[in-house]
């Protein structure tokens, strides 16, 4: 009949492969998402899908699915489980609507019990170590390394600049219009941190001049996120060591938890991770107890290098003042 396109041939149907339209589906989210929400679809579908890949859209059905979704539950959790479940399905409807298949296999698969409220993801030490030796010395890997040190946001270090940091008090001075609470907030510098930073090369700007940004590269600060955490994850999967189902902002949390248990008062820790306080301590404290964050990371930074070298931390040096 006249108008109907004709039915396609088993070649055609083995040709459209779970990862042959991957790409162009990513492209369409990195638009639409925040670029952390982007970067853990991006992970889920090119990680957790990966043995996908190659395999006819066809022959994925709702028993491949559950399965699947049982054997990243029992690995890696419930919420990995879920979050690859929601990622799926957005494929799948996506690839309906480009008519490239004629049904989504997720619908009626179950979602993993158990998960529930805020994010409480906590890497060991384990992970911390295997997490510090696989993120190399590149600018992501610098990166990483300065947030599990300093506790600081992703975008915060991502955008850091030159101007920003004062070596000579050891300190970062985040602008109000850089941080979550829009509030000016200083990040003390244990001395690992400082050989970090004093490790990147002064680059320029597209223009020929000393360029500000410290990691990216023209005008643009470091947005290489998605890429950078896969190539990540596979130094993680080669070493033997994998830590999947985590997020850069969950070394906060590895961070906050090690200076509490090691009895660092709460308001030094919340201070220090930029953290607004309650009630009117708010507006009447206006302490930066800043002598005592630079102590607590300083502690930290040395069980971070026990931790990744097996050796008891070296002697803090004396910063410059």
């Amino acid at each position: 009949m006249a108008g109907i396109p004709p039915a396609k041939s088993w070649r055609e149907k083995a040709a459209e492969t779970f990862g042959r339209h991957l790409p162009q589906f990513l492209v369409s989210k990195r638009a639409e998402l925040k670029p952390q929400s982007f970067s853990c679809v991006d992970r889920f579908l090119s990680v957790y899908a990966q043995p996908w890949h190659g395999r006819a859209l066809d022959s994925i059905d709702r028993r491949v699915v559950a399965i699947r979704l049982s054997e990243i539950a029992a690995k890696h959790g419930p919420g990995a489980a879920n979050r690859f479940r929601s990622a799926l399905s957005n494929y799948f409807a996506w690839l309906i609507g480009a008519g490239l298949t004629e049904s989504n296999p997720v619908t009626g698969t179950n979602k993993a019990p158990g998960e529930g409220g805020a994010r409480t993801r906590l890497l060991d030490d384990g992970e911390l170590a295997a997490i510090w030796r696989a993120a190399g010395s590149d600018q992501f890997g610098s990166i990483v390394r300065l947030l599990i040190l300093t506790g600081a946001r992703r975008e915060e270090i991502g955008g850091l600049r030159w101007s920003e940091i004062d070596l000579d008090r050891a300190v970062i001075l985040l602008p109000g219009e850089r941080t979550n609470n829009s509030r000016e907030h200083l990040v003390a510098l244990s001395p690992a941190a400082i050989s970090i930073l004093e490790a990147q090369p002064r680059r320029l700007d597209p223009g020929g001049a000393s360029r500000d940004l410290i990691f990216g590269h023209g005008d643009r600060a470091y947005s290489g996120w998605s890429k950078s955490r896969r190539e990540l994850d596979v130094r993680l999967e080669a070493a033997g060591t994998p830590v999947l189902d985590f997020v850069l902002h969950d070394f906060r949390r590895a961070l906050s938890t090690w200076l509490h248990e090691a009895g660092f008062p709460p308001r030094v820790v919340e201070r220090l991770l930029g953290h607004l306080q309650p009630g009117v301590g708010r507006v009447y404290n206006a302490a930066e107890y800043l002598e005592e964050r630079r102590r607590a990371l300083e502690k930290w930074a040395g069980h971070i290098e026990e931790i990744t070298t097996g050796k008891p931390p070296a002697t803090v040096v004396q910063l410059r003042r």
